[in-house]
C-alpha cells in the first residue's frame, strides 16, 4: 500500500484496497486476541501448578533416545562385524 504498487488478488480479483485494509485489520485484530486469549491460558495453568515448558520431558526424551541409539548400534556392530571381518 506504501508503495503505490497496485495489488491484485489473483484467487479474489474483486478486492479492492477498502477490502484489503478491512481484511488486514481483522487479521491483526484476530491475532492479538488469540496472543492476550494464550498468555491468559498460560498464566492460569501456572496458577494451577502446571509446570510450564518440557525441560523434564526433554532430558527424559534425550535418555530414551540415547539408549535407542546404543541399542541400535549395538544391533549394527553385530550385524557388521563378521561382514568386515570375512573382508580383511
Amino acid at each position: 500500500m506504501e508503495s503505490k504498487v497496485p495489488f491484485i488478488c489473483a484467487d479474489m480479483p474483486e478486492m479492492n484496497e477498502l477490502c484489503i485494509h478491512v481484511v488486514a485489520a481483522v487479521a491483526e485484530y484476530e491475532s492479538k486476541l488469540v496472543s492476550k486469549r494464550t498468555k491468559e491460558a498460560l498464566a492460569a495453568a501456572k496458577r494451577r501448578g502446571v509446570k510450564l515448558g518440557k525441560v523434564d520431558n526433554l532430558s527424559k526424551g534425550n535418555k530414551d533416545r540415547a539408549k535407542q541409539a546404543q541399542d541400535f548400534s549395538g544391533k549394527m556392530r553385530d550385524l557388521l562385524e563378521p561382514l568386515v571381518k570375512d573382508n580383511l
